[in-house]
């Protein structure tokens, strides 16, 4: 006896009772749910179904042309690639308006997934129908693991963190003060420069690469930076030097390092020796006088206060807070003055007010609503 499922071109399992009418459960739950359809929305025939059997030929008659034209070319030569470039897609159609035929019959995604060799989940991903926001949604789904992979990578690497760093925290306004600006040549470049130079003068400071390899086999963004946290409070301190001159000079007397390193990183220390002289570089300014590119040194330094804020549970640059005497306030700067622990002070900009006040960091009591950001 054949299956009572319409879908269904198999017979009854041998030694099945007279009362089993279907040879599998998804074809009984197929048969479910057709009864159970109200009259007037029957999948199986009807025009919907004529139009979906029609789409099924005329796919499958393009698919055959175009597969006879490929094999009539192989038979006096090797097919051209650019022949063969139209089946997959063609193929694909196919497969789509037949799933869609069969999906509009009652046949369940099991067996769907059964006659095409796939799990049920699979074929479903595969082949159901989407809205453009579903399709962006799986596009971003699918982008996801690659991008994490990409952050952790930049992270978990002295050369790229300055980057990773920049894109982790991007240029914004809070009340009207530009936070994280890339101002000048560049927060990367500068970053990247920096890492360099405190890691030559403080060899100790560089991350245990055992903890940095177990991180990245954890995929623990936190626990990546968390092994980082030494140096980047020691690239923060070195900026916190005064006067300026201090550490502008410290990275003018690197610079002809840069220039003799020799073997496999000589490019991009070259590239850290081009960067500088970039931003050091004379030129005269729309108001005649003379002026060069200059360091993002704000911007880097609120980037270093943010990732040290996340590694210290202190409020980074940008965050709202409560003070001691009940007002409220903007952050803008961290102040480190020691090589642990959380910040020292905070650089504030008290709510309704454009002005900076320095506080310690025991005059803020938490965390305040985000009112006045934009």
């Amino acid at each position: 006896m054949r299956c009572a499922n319409p879908s269904c071109v198999n017979d009854l399992p041998e030694g099945a009772t007279a009362r089993r009418r279907y040879c599998s459960g998804a074809c009984r739950q197929a048969g479910a749910r057709a009864r159970q359809r109200p009259p007037g929305q029957t999948r199986v025939g009807g025009a919907g179904a004529a139009e979906l059997e029609a789409a099924v030929r005329r796919l499958a008659g393009e698919l055959s042309e175009s597969a006879a034209r490929v094999a009539e070319e192989a038979a006096d030569s090797p097919p051209r690639a650019v022949a063969l470039t139209g089946l997959p897609r063609k193929v694909h159609e196919v497969m789509r308006a037949a799933v869609a035929y069969e999906r509009a019959a009652g046949t369940s995604w099991e067996e769907i997934g059964r006659r095409l060799e796939l799990h049920p989940d699979t074929a479903r991903r595969r082949y159901q129908p989407r809205t453009d926001g579903e399709r962006q949604a799986a596009a971003a789904e699918s982008w996801a693991p690659s991008m994490r992979a990409r952050q952790l990578r930049m992270a978990a690497d002295v050369s790229s963190r300055g980057l990773y760093l920049m894109e982790r925290f991007p240029e914004t306004t809070v009340r009207g003060r530009i936070l994280f600006g890339d101002q000048g040549e560049g927060r990367d470049g500068f970053l990247r420069l920096l890492y360099d130079v405190v890691l030559a003068r403080e060899p100790h400071l560089a991350p245990d690469p055992q903890a940095v390899a177990a991180a990245v086999a954890e995929v623990d963004l936190a626990a990546v930076d968390a092994a980082f946290a030494a140096l980047d409070r020691g690239v923060r301190l070195f900026l916190a030097q005064e006067p300026y001159t201090v550490w502008q000079e410290q990275l003018r007397s690197h610079v002809p390092d840069l220039d003799e390193v020799k073997g496999p990183q000589w490019q991009a220390k070259r590239g850290m020796a081009a960067y500088y002289r970039r931003a050091t570089a004379p030129y005269t300014g729309i108001d005649g006088y003379p002026t060069s590119r200059g360091w993002p040194y704000q911007g880097a330094c609120q980037t270093l206060d943010a990732i040290l804020a996340t590694t210290t549970g202190a409020h980074a640059p940008g965050s709202p807070v409560q003070l001691r005497d009940g007002s409220t306030a903007y952050v803008l700067h961290l102040q480190w003055f020691g090589t642990g622990g959380g910040p020292d002070g905070y650089t504030i900009m008290p709510t309704g007010t454009g002005g900076d006040t320095e506080i310690r960091a025991d005059q803020v009591t938490g965390a305040a609503g985000p009112e006045g950001t934009r």
